[in-house]
């Protein structure tokens, strides 16, 4: 998923060993969220300390660099209906 307009922010929310965890890291470092997976919420940083305004949020499997939307339709095509079989 692109990040909308204005994001400032990732957070990751996951859950480890039965807790409940979150990641807070600017849009420029979202690569060190490779291989965690859970839900990624893009925020807009506003005015004051620790204030953030939520743009967007997705479910993210851990996998790096993130499929576009239009990969993602592209191989939802290809697997639709068709059996593989060696011979």
């Amino acid at each position: 998923m692109k990040p909308p307009r204005h994001t400032t922010h990732v957070r990751l929310d996951t859950e480890f060993d039965g807790t409940k965890r979150f990641a807070l890291q600017p849009i420029k470092d979202m690569d060190c969220l490779k291989g965690s997976p859970g839900r990624v919420t893009y925020l807009q940083q506003l005015h004051g300390k620790d204030k953030y305004k939520e743009l967007a949020a997705f479910d993210f499997d851990g996998a790096w660099p993130l499929a576009t939307e239009e990969q993602l339709q592209n191989k939802d095509n290809k697997n639709n209906g068709r059996v593989h079989s060696k011979g």
